[in-house]
């Protein structure tokens, strides 16, 4: 509801992806806000791209599958940054899914580059600070 309200245009967002999660709670903030995000449900993704979806990730959505791994579970701020400017990513959206997808050992860093644009509960929606 939070990005409904205050999220103006089209920013990406980051957000936990699973290779065999279609139609399943990833995804979650995309489908309901209509934002982009860095990878949605990969087989849906291929089927629109008129591809054949087999068990598992596409091949060619693997490397965004690995760099919202990455994103989300890597302490170093900049192989973070250089990532999230490879995908245009505004938001970072962390909650429960993503602390039990990936880990909580690499979400410090993004209070030490992004700010806290919206928190509630064990939900932290961060922006990335613009100079």
């Amino acid at each position: 509801e939070w990005l409904n309200r205050n999220v103006a245009g089209t920013p990406v967002i980051l957000e936990a992806a699973d290779p065999d999660g279609d139609f399943h709670d990833t995804s979650r903030l995309s489908s309901r806000t209509g934002l982009p995000t860095v990878i949605g449900w990969p087989c849906h993704e291929a089927q629109w791209r008129g591809e054949r979806c087999a068990p598992g990730p596409a091949p060619r959505f693997l490397e965004r599958l690995e760099d919202v791994s990455r994103l989300y579970s890597t302490a170093d701020v900049q192989e973070a940054k250089t990532l999230l400017e490879r995908y245009d990513v505004e938001y970072v959206y962390v909650g429960p899914l993503e602390r039990r997808a990936y880990g909580t050992a690499g979400l410090a860093k993004f209070d030490s580059f992004m700010k806290r644009a919206w928190e509630q509960g064990d939900v932290i929606i961060y922006q990335v600070r613009r100079p």
